[in-house]
């Protein structure tokens, strides 16, 4: 799994962006979501964090592995 970058996601619509980490969930960035987009974005990042977390984890071991070309 790769090391010093914590599990998160990254969420894009056209020219926005905002980036969560997962344990805890939190906002580490974002840029041209408007403020009520965030909480509802962070809300779902909340709500779906397990199944966010184990994608991540999964999605890298495969990478370390490599399985996914990432």
């Amino acid at each position: 799994m790769r090391r010093g970058n914590p599990p998160h996601v990254h969420i894009a619509r056209d020219r926005s962006c905002a980036k969560f980490w997962l344990d805890p969930v939190r906002l580490q960035a974002t840029g041209g979501f408007a403020l009520p987009e965030v909480w509802r974005i962070a809300k779902l990042v909340g709500d779906n964090r397990e199944v966010l977390h184990l994608a991540w984890i999964e999605f890298f071991e495969d990478a370390d592995n490599g399985i996914n070309g990432a």
